[in-house]
């Protein structure tokens, strides 16, 4: 009796883990699955379903994505706009500045020629046209 009762229950559990599904290929090739045939040429396949999986399921892996996505993408525009603010302060500083120079890495002053001085502040502009707009 006990061996009876064991296998029903086991061979129950193997039904819930299995669903039907249909294999539908059209005319041009499409391969679509569904629940329910969609004509006469579906073919009837078996899925082997996670224990507890539901349709809502199926989905969250889809909507998890769609979250983390959002979260670069707002990551991505704070870095942006901390990027165009930092490109402001510099085309401001470099602007403001009538003797500009770079620290080498004696510690020394490196004043900058004038034609250093319009480079930076193209390459300041540069980086605004690129991060603010």
């Amino acid at each position: 009796m006990r061996f009876l009762l064991l296998t029903l229950l086991l061979s129950g559990s193997a039904i819930a883990q299995t669903a039907a599904m249909y294999r539908t290929v059209s005319a041009d090739g499409t391969v679509t699955f569904s629940d329910l045939p969609l004509s006469d040429d579906s073919e009837m396949i078996t899925v082997l379903v996670r224990s507890g999986a539901t349709t809502s399921n199926a989905r969250q892996p889809a909507a998890r994505a769609a979250e983390e996505q959002a979260v670069v993408d707002e990551a991505a525009a704070e870095q942006a706009a901390a990027n165009c603010a930092a490109a402001r302060d510099s085309l401001q500083s470099l602007a403001a500045s009538n003797r500009l120079y770079r620290v080498l890495p004696s510690g020394e002053r490196q004043f900058l020629s004038d034609e250093e001085i319009t480079v930076a502040r193209a390459e300041a502009e540069g980086q605004i046209a690129e991060w603010c707009q």
